[in-house]
């Protein structure tokens, strides 16, 4: 999956498919990064990128208010929802962005984007209902 932009819905879609959209994006993330970085390490990565996006979005609080020890994306998914879709895909793409951004300066950019990379085809990976033969 690459994060460089969130995963876009068109503009006359309900804001609740915006925000379903992005906590599907951060629960993938979450998922590929612990391993490398723990839960705590994704999820402060995750509490600095909303606070950077609070500047544009301040409806994001109560993001960026939930606790820390892992990412709260009920309080994310809140807060998109209730905005107007053009808006909550503008804020989770901003959001992305600056975590991306974060993610970058932490681990460098080819690392970053192996991560964050979608799975090759076929691969286990990439179609999570397949499992790899025994």
């Amino acid at each position: 999956m690459q994060i460089g932009a969130s995963r876009r819905s068109p503009s006359s879609e309900e804001p609740r498919t915006a925000a379903d959209a992005a906590v599907a994006a951060w629960e993938e993330i979450g998922t590929r990064l612990a391993p490398v970085l723990g839960r705590r390490g994704v999820a402060a990565l995750y509490r600095r990128s909303v606070h950077l996006t609070l500047a544009r979005y301040p409806w994001l609080a109560p993001a960026y208010e939930a606790p820390t020890q892992v990412a709260d994306l009920a309080a994310l998914h809140a807060a998109l929802e209730a905005q107007d879709a053009p808006v909550a895909e503008a804020a989770s793409a901003e959001l992305l962005a600056n975590f991306r951004a974060l993610l970058i300066t932490l681990i460098g950019d080819t690392l970053t984007a192996r991560l964050l990379a979608p799975p090759p085809p076929g691969s286990p990976d990439a179609d999570p209902a397949k499992e790899p033969p025994p």
